[in-house]
């Protein structure tokens, strides 16, 4: 498991912090780097992104560890993906640390973690049901002013 946990480690350094900024005194990785690439940057980034939901299954993480993590990287494709306000977003937004820092703590306090990845799940899922609800009826209001 620790031997994992280390492969995992040296993505993440490769991936969020592998090169330092001396002007901004910040380390960058090359996940940002490869974000900067016009459309496929951002699809390259999700694929190497998700490699950490495959060590999380590797060390047979709980399914609301695994959705907090993928809710790290949908959030890092999502608004990585906006021209510009997205690179700058890349730079800032470390979702593969974060992703290790989940997966660390699931291996040193298991319950503890899944108690609080619930809570955080089934918040995201209440906020996407909302957004959903919201895009319904705002295309439900186009299409009777539409028809009218």
């Amino acid at each position: 498991m620790k031997n994992q946990l280390e492969q995992f480690d040296r993505l993440v350094k490769f991936l969020d912090d592998g090169l330092e900024l001396p002007i901004l005194n910040k380390k960058v990785g090359f996940d940002p780097i490869i974000g900067l690439i016009p459309f496929a940057g951002d699809a390259i980034s999700l694929i190497l992104n998700s490699a950490s939901l495959f060590f999380a299954l590797r060390l047979k993480a709980s399914i609301w560890v695994l959705a907090r993590m993928g809710f790290n990287i949908l959030i890092d494709f999502a608004i990585g993906s906006i021209p510009v306000v997205g690179d700058v977003f890349d730079f800032f937004f470390k979702s593969n640390r974060k992703n290790y820092l989940l997966l660390k703590q699931f291996t040193e306090n298991e319950e503890k973690l899944i108690a609080r990845s619930k809570w955080k799940a089934m918040g995201f899922v209440t906020v996407l049901l909302l957004i959903f609800a919201a895009f319904l009826f705002v295309l439900y209001y186009f299409v009777a002013t539409l028809f009218n």
